[in-house]
């Protein structure tokens, strides 16, 4: 990950710690898109309740990620990879990084991921948001 020019509020780290714990439970040896929004579905906040209101569950986004990612049964025997972030998870947080400077903040917030994801629009989480119909204005 990126050196921290301004660090994050307790609930986007808290986001970031969901994420890492979502791609290890589904078995993944990286965190991409998808895992950071599993981890704002995770983590009780305004971005979380707003997900919800338009119809964006855990559950919906797990059936979802079933179809489009390869969800792996057993972890590689005899290795265990240290979890890195995907290149586009990198780039979304820096897209939330340069947000939350856009808008004078001095740290970076759940929304600040929340609008790096409705940028990426290649994203596995924004196909993801897409899929379920979710207006990304």
């Amino acid at each position: 990950m990126r050196e921290e020019k301004i660090p994050y509020t307790l609930l986007a780290k808290d986001v970031l710690e969901e994420a890492e714990k979502e791609a290890k439970a589904l078995k993944q040896t990286y965190i991409g898109t998808e895992h950071i929004l599993l981890g704002l579905l995770d983590v009780k906040c305004v971005v979380s309740e707003v997900l919800k209101r338009n119809g964006v569950t855990k559950e919906g986004v797990m059936d979802l990620l079933s179809k489009l990612i390869i969800l792996h049964d057993e972890p590689t025997p005899g290795r265990k990879p240290k979890i890195q972030f995907t290149p586009k998870a990198e780039i979304l947080q820096d897209i939330a990084y340069d947000e939350a400077l856009r808008g004078g903040m001095d740290k970076v917030a759940t929304e600040h991921l929340m609008i790096a994801i409705l940028c990426q629009d290649d994203s596995v989480a924004m196909r993801v948001l897409r899929s379920l119909n979710v207006n990304d204005e």
